[in-house]
């Protein structure tokens, strides 16, 4: 979950997940788009042998574009929030979708989440979803989650990013930015 570089922006969050397991979340107080593209080739994909990665489109398209430009195209996918969820009658959007999925998966049980207070508070956080007249799913704006929260989730929002579109690698790590 990329957030740039100056001193009002959000945390940059990797989060790296394999199956029911949270294996790891690394966060950065600021980061730039090539830094972050070049940890994401160098680091998580070829070191961590991440398969996929998903990158909010957010502030992320200086890092997708990089990403494809080192050759890593295939890997390297660009989410943005506000895009049609895969199942629209459920869901408003592509956010409200990956919230959702995350929310499931943590509530199904099995789940194996590192023992760290700043990703217990992220995932305890997120407000709970509402309904349109005609019964479709949305969360808040990220711009009232922060009102409401006072910053911003971006540990959840890298979880999210890992339930960005379906995948089912051999062994593959899901990693959300």
């Amino acid at each position: 979950d990329p957030a740039g570089d100056s001193d009002s922006s959000d945390r940059t969050v990797i989060a790296l997940r394999r199956g029911r397991v949270l294996e790891k979340v690394i966060v950065y107080s600021r980061m730039q788009p090539m830094r972050l593209a070049s940890i994401i080739v160098e680091d998580v994909i070829k070191k961590m042998g991440a398969e996929r990665v998903f990158v909010d489109r957010g502030y992320g398209e200086g890092t997708i574009d990089r990403a494809k430009q080192l050759g890593f195209g295939k890997q390297v996918i660009g989410v943005h929030f506000g895009e049609g969820s895969l199942w629209p009658e459920q869901y408003l959007n592509k956010r409200t979708e990956i919230i959702m999925r995350t929310a499931e998966w943590m509530n199904d049980g099995g789940v194996k989440i590192p023992d760290d207070d700043d990703i217990s508070a992220d995932l305890s956080i997120m407000p709970m979803e509402e309904e349109t007249a005609n019964g479709v799913k949305y969360i808040k704006t990220k711009k009232e989650i922060k009102k409401l929260l006072g910053r911003s989730p971006d540990i959840y929002d890298a979880i999210a990013l890992t339930f960005a579109y379906p995948y089912n690698g051999q062994g593959g790590t899901a990693v959300t930015r």
